[in-house]
């Protein structure tokens, strides 16, 4: 377990949207008030499952005195923040489900994110193309320092290529 686990397996936690693969793995989208991420769960040959997080990320910060944040407010930012990459992660592998070539990305599919206009976060990204040349999709987050986002956005695309790889076998 990472140290940024406790933000998708706390109490207060809720499923915000979910992808079921060919293969039967299903990705749900997690929101809390301390965080947000994203859980694969596999069911295994003799019926167990094995949950994996894939991606995980502190949120919104409570604060305290009267600039305190309930944690309300706080589940609903990150889910809203959660929703739209989350949204981009299923589309792509939607396409990835459907398609019957085979999908990579190379170290040039990778966009950097970093600081944008008045200092706004920008997403790091991976594009995902077929052997045709195709884009399939695009995924990515912003939420995390520059590295951090790109390691899970090439996460988030290696997931894509195995639900690719398996859907494609089936």
């Amino acid at each position: 377990m990472s140290n940024l686990d406790y933000v998708v397996t706390t109490g207060s936690a809720q499923v915000v949207d979910s992808f079921t693969a060919p293969d039967g793995t299903t990705f749900e989208a997690v929101a809390s008030a301390s965080g947000t991420g994203i859980i694969k769960t596999v069911t295994n040959a003799d019926g167990t499952t094995t949950k994996t997080i894939i991606n995980a990320a502190k949120g919104k910060r409570k604060r305290s005195g009267k600039n305190r944040v309930s944690a309300t407010s706080r589940r609903t930012y990150n889910s809203n923040k959660l929703k739209s990459e989350f949204a981009n992660f299923k589309a792509a592998a939607e396409a990835a489900a459907a398609s019957t070539e085979t999908i990579g990305y190379t170290d040039a599919d990778v966009t950097t994110g970093g600081g944008g206009f008045l200092k706004r976060d920008k997403a790091s990204t991976v594009t995902l193309t077929d052997s045709a040349g195709n884009t399939i999709g695009t995924v990515g987050t912003n939420i995390g320092g520059t590295s951090d986002e790109i390691t899970a956005a090439k996460n988030l695309a290696d997931e894509i290529i195995n639900i690719n790889r398996s859907s494609t076998s089936l």
